[in-house]
């Protein structure tokens, strides 16, 4: 199963690993299975970088809807009616329309509540949550930033995608 995998973005390829699922079940017919493997993660407590983590989400959140519309994109391609870019272009922008949609509603909750705990918190806690209260603040603001952003395919990013699947044949 030396099949290689696929990405957008060589230096950071989050959910990549949906990309080689979808590429073996779709274009080799394989059955991908899924195992749960008991693995105890040993992690040490350290220091929340905050700039690294948005970032992993925000990847997180691209990849995500993007192996949605590559995966029909190759179903498409292996039945030998190529979708257009055109039909590309509308799908993904209905993804990121309905994904975003639910995002903006998961804000509009973690401010409510976040508005609620800074009215209702007992006095001697209030300096404890001015730190959590910052980042939460930080993350809002970048959440909203991020999802105002443009994030579609180009025409290039469609080319780079057959001339993938074209080299898999």
């Amino acid at each position: 199963m030396k099949v290689r995998n696929f990405t957008l973005e060589e230096n950071y390829n989050r959910r990549s690993d949906f990309n080689w699922a979808i590429i073996n079940t779709y274009m080799y017919d394989r059955k991908i299975c899924e195992i749960v493997l008991p693995l105890t993660h040993k992690r040490q407590q350290k220091k929340l970088d905050y700039k690294s983590e948005i970032q992993k989400f925000q990847k997180d959140f691209l990849g995500s809807n993007f192996y949605r519309i590559f995966q029909n994109i190759v179903r498409h391609y292996k039945q030998g009616v190529p979708l257009t870019p055109q039909e590309i272009l509308c799908q993904y922008e209905d993804i990121m329309l309905e994904r975003k949609i639910k995002m903006y509603a998961t804000l509009c909750r973690i401010t409510t509540l976040h508005k609620q705990i800074q009215k209702e918190i007992p006095f001697h806690y209030k300096q404890s949550y001015r730190d959590i209260d910052d980042i939460i603040t930080v993350f809002l603001k970048d959440m909203k930033l991020f999802l105002a952003k443009p994030h579609q395919f180009t025409d290039k990013t469609i080319e780079t995608i057959y001339h993938y699947l074209k080299s898999l044949s």
